[in-house]
């Protein structure tokens, strides 16, 4: 996410986009020193992180980690969640993704 935030184009596309829509600012925008809602911080995080496409791959092949960590980091931040909490739910989300490629 950091990579892709700042060093990739489509990166102060995306963060002028979030930052145009006014959310509430409650969740970071990784490597721009913004915040906004959790669902536009989810959307340019996730944009970030996949859009240099170094991510990994689970089993079955799945971009899991572009899914699931930008929406459980936001929504993590905006609920004040522990870190334990966000690493649960972050594989619980690898987990269901995974479960429905089969």
């Amino acid at each position: 996410m950091l990579a892709g935030s700042t060093y990739h184009p489509l990166a102060t596309l995306m963060a002028n986009y979030v930052r145009d829509l006014r959310g509430t600012p409650r969740c970071s925008v990784v490597g721009w020193g913004l915040k906004t809602n959790a669902p536009f911080a989810a959307l340019a995080n996730g944009v970030f992180g996949h859009c240099l496409d170094f991510e990994i791959q689970g089993f079955p092949p799945t971009h899991g980690t572009s899914a699931c960590l930008p929406a459980t980091l936001a929504l993590g931040e905006e609920a004040g969640r522990s870190g334990k909490d966000v690493i649960a739910a972050y594989v619980l989300g690898w987990e269901v993704q995974g479960s429905l490629r089969y």
